[in-house]
């Protein structure tokens, strides 16, 4: 910790060890005067401090804490009164958190590279609109259940669809799926796919599946804004295929192309 974090220009102390290490920010180490939660004009830190669930809750400046300032969760536990001892039911998954930490430290989520959504307008009391299915992965291939099955590691793979009520696990290998009404059946015991009674909702969460499959999940290089801003524009490499006599593209395209041939090489040359 001391190594990443001591020369930092908003980092004023780090105490402790280990699990136990507590660091101090602040507007600049040279004066230690730390952080106000309305503080909006500040400069900007580029660390985004994360507290896990096994702190005290109290380990935060709004709860009362005479020490410790937190006032980016400050800021997030005001905006969030209006939703504050309340449940949310949305369809929420793992990868969610990577987009609301960025958005929490005021940056804005790269949706080419993370396919979470970020949670905080759901903290605001807003309705966003939202995912109508969750998928959750499950890769098996180091458990001794692949080796049992005799499958070869990229075989081993579950994926879970759930709707809020219905929730379809399908599996590599040619096995059937399986399928769980977790309104009547919420302990999951009774796979309704043995039967046929419930195709439909096999069908539809298997549309989901196939829905997400589909996802930009390869295009990683370049944002929607990247792409939209070089349309149009010539990247200046590469080659020029199926051209008659050039007048097919602007003249600047083929300038270096133009003029006396340099020196051509032969095996004459030595």
């Amino acid at each position: 910790m001391r190594a990443a974090l001591g020369d930092h220009s908003n980092v004023g102390d780090i105490r402790g060890e280990g699990m136990l290490c507590a660091v101090e920010f602040v507007r600049d180490r040279t004066d230690r005067v730390f952080f106000e939660a309305s503080d909006q004009d500040g400069p900007r830190m580029n660390i985004l401090f994360i507290m896990y669930d096994q702190l005290r809750f109290d380990y935060l400046s709004c709860a009362g804490h005479p020490h410790l300032h937190t006032p980016n969760f400050d800021r997030v536990a005001a905006q969030a009164d209006a939703t504050r001892g309340t449940t949310c039911d949305a369809l929420v998954e793992a990868i969610d958190l990577a987009a609301t930490f960025g958005e929490t430290a005021g940056g804005r989520v790269p949706d080419h590279i993370i396919e979470g959504r970020s949670l905080l307008p759901w903290l605001w009391g807003e309705v966003p609109d939202w995912r109508d299915f969750a998928i959750r992965e499950y890769d098996f291939s180091s458990t001794p259940q692949c080796v049992a099955l005799g499958f070869e590691p990229r075989e081993a793979r579950l994926f879970r669809v759930f709707d809020g009520r219905f929730k379809l696990i399908h599996a590599e290998g040619g096995f059937r799926p399986m399928l769980f009404d977790l309104e009547t059946d919420p302990e999951e015991f009774h796979d309704l796919a043995k039967a046929d009674a419930h195709q439909a909702e096999i069908d539809r969460l298997y549309g989901c599946l196939a829905q997400w499959g589909r996802r930009l999940a390869q295009r990683v290089t370049k944002s929607d804004d990247d792409i939209t801003q070089a349309r149009g524009k010539s990247g200046r490499k590469g080659i020029l295929p199926f051209l008659f006599d050039g007048s097919e593209v602007p003249e600047e395209w083929t300038a270096k192309m133009r003029g006396p041939a340099p020196a051509r090489y032969s095996g004459d040359d030595g």
